[in-house]
């Protein structure tokens, strides 16, 4: 499925997932958490697909949660996306390799810390 704010690419057996936010740092926004959570239950349910990598695009892998979305009106669907993109994460059934190509702050550190395996850029 194509994504607006992830890229997702097939080699061989290893799924690679780019978080495709490099003007905001790839800022876990709300839609992109949703986007991780859609796009890892298809690579979790594909047979061909043995693990999956996740990177950032451009110099910074991840700088956190969007905190331009920390308004009250929108504190629901935050909460929402955030439980829903962590439970992914925690219970992903394949191996879940962070290339954490540059800075992880925060949530960025966080997704990190949910992949089995990190490998960092210096």
């Amino acid at each position: 499925m194509p994504y607006e704010l992830l890229l997702c690419d097939r080699r061989d057996k290893v799924a690679v997932v780019t978080l495709n936010r490099a003007e905001k740092r790839n800022a876990l926004s709300i839609a992109l958490r949703n986007e991780i959570d859609e796009c890892l239950q298809e690579l979790e349910a594909d047979d061909a697909v043995s693990a999956v990598v996740i990177s950032g695009a451009g110099p910074v892998f991840c700088a956190g949660f969007d905190t331009a979305e920390f308004a009250p009106d929108k504190m629901q669907a935050v909460e929402e996306s955030s439980n829903r993109y962590h439970r992914r994460l925690a219970g992903f059934a394949k191996p879940l390799v962070a290339a954490v190509n540059g800075p992880a702050m925060g949530g960025g550190l966080d997704l990190a810390v949910l992949c089995d395996i990190r490998v960092a850029a210096e």
